[in-house]
């Protein structure tokens, strides 16, 4: 068996790559829905903790991606994970709370006694005040990360939990309802930019959920890293399952997979962002494979790295050594087919897909090219533009993809491409679809 990729097909035009170079009209996702059609949707704000949740634009095709309509926002509640009952779930991404006004303490850094437990000394002093905190950085040199346990805030400024939406296709119902998480030291952050304006982020799940051969449903997410078992905070990003027994109700720390640099087999490891973007899948025979991203610039590190692979073979509970996938790969994809295929899709630079008939998921196939990982830059309107990021200029894309099944050979991938050429030859940002069929 191998891989055929069908004709792309475009979702829409957006701005050109000179007039936004990072965050619009990028990052699409594509959903397999209940009436056996395919919906899409893609981000338009900035890529930035302040447009998080912000409502952006869907797409509806009849004809299994060939062709893309707009619709109306309500679209995005029938997308999701199906359950056992036909219902879809799917977490909603929510807004950032604007915390500029509140009281910051001094940060403690050193200024510690012997005798303080670490690593929040204390509570919030009071209801307008954030707590003291000796984890903080700077992103960029000019964004400040602080890093507090959500327990230590004011009360009632952060609930634990996810926003989820449900979809009961029989009913053509929907219910909207937060999920409370069972997760110890829960760490959130807080994002202070150049204009001193201060954004704390409320749990959203980032990544994509999972029902399991029992019934229960996963959910791989990603934070800024918090020790599960005695708060020890990191400036990395940690990869966390939570899994719920009760279809999307609650949900409970299940593992966690912290950030260890190995410079063994990555020069740069300690420079990069962490580990984030988990996605897992059931394989065959039992075990748990996980994909799981490093690389970014937050850390000065280049915005690509190598793709990790791990996988479980007690059911979550622990999870093998990270080992290289590839040599890139943000946002990775993971899909079971029915004819005993599962594919991967990642990318940066380039995008790729790529097979495996094996049971465990050990063993893959060499990866198929979607868009080359070689420099794109003379297809832009301004090549060698110095003011624009040089990266994403040299690959033109931001290689964020989607992934949805839609039959026992075909899935369908999603991603951007910034030099499509509208009617008058100008290019644009695009973003497209494309069909991935496992043929003999």
């Amino acid at each position: 068996m191998k891989i055929k990729l069908h004709e792309r097909s475009l979702i829409t035009l957006g701005c050109t790559f000179e007039e936004n170079d990072w965050g619009a009209c990028q990052f699409p996702k594509v959903y397999a829905m209940a009436d056996g059609h395919l919906a899409a949707t893609l981000h338009m704000g900035e890529d930035s903790i302040r447009d998080y949740g912000m409502a952006n634009p869907w797409f509806y095709s009849e004809n299994e991606g060939k062709s893309w309509a707009p619709a109306n926002e309500d679209l995005g509640k029938k997308c999701g994970v199906r359950l056992s009952d036909g219902s879809f779930l799917r977490a909603v991404t929510r807004q950032s709370i604007d915390v500029t006004d509140m009281q910051i303490p001094k940060d403690l850094f050193g200024d510690v006694l012997p005798g303080e437990p670490l690593p929040h000394p204390r509570k919030a002093p009071s209801a307008n005040a954030l707590p003291e905190t000796f984890c903080r950085f700077y992103l960029w040199d000019d964004l400040l990360v602080r890093l507090y346990h959500v327990d230590a805030l004011p009360e009632g400024l952060l609930d634990k939990s996810f926003l989820m939406e449900r979809y009961d296709p029989k009913t053509n119902q929907t219910e909207q309802y937060l999920a409370p998480l069972d997760w110890p030291y829960m760490p959130v952050y807080t994002m202070t930019f150049h204009n001193g304006r201060t954004y704390m982020s409320r749990p959203s799940l980032w990544g994509n959920m999972k029902v399991a051969p029992d019934g229960s449903i996963w959910a791989p997410h990603y934070a800024y890293g918090s020790d599960p078992q005695n708060g020890g905070f990191a400036p990395y990003l940690f990869c966390y399952i939570f899994r719920s027994t009760d279809e999307g109700r609650h949900f409970s720390l299940h593992s966690y997979i912290p950030f260890c640099p190995d410079t063994s087999f990555d020069s740069l490891a300690f420079f990069r962002e962490g580990y984030c973007e988990p996605e897992v899948e059931f394989m065959p025979d039992g075990s748990v494979i996980m994909l799981i991203r490093c690389c970014g610039t937050t850390h000065g590190g280049p915005n690509f790295g190598p793709l990790y692979f791990t996988r479980s073979t007690d059911g979550g509970a622990t999870w093998a050594p990270l080992r290289p996938f590839d040599k890139s790969g943000v946002i990775p994809q993971l899909c079971r087919l029915g004819c005993g295929v599962t594919l991967a899709a990642y990318g940066r630079p380039g995008i790729f897909v790529r097979m495996s008939s094996d049971p465990s998921g050990l063993v893959w196939d060499e990866p198929v090219e979607v868009m080359t990982p070689k420099d794109r830059t003379s297809l832009g309107n301004a090549p060698g533009n110095p003011k624009q990021t040089r990266f994403h200029a040299w690959e033109g894309s931001c290689c964020n993809l989607g992934l949805a099944v839609i039959d026992e050979r075909r899935a369908i991938i999603s991603y951007s491409d910034f030099y499509v050429p509208d009617e008058n030859g100008v290019k644009r940002k695009g973003c497209f679809t494309q069909v991935v069929e496992i043929v003999e």
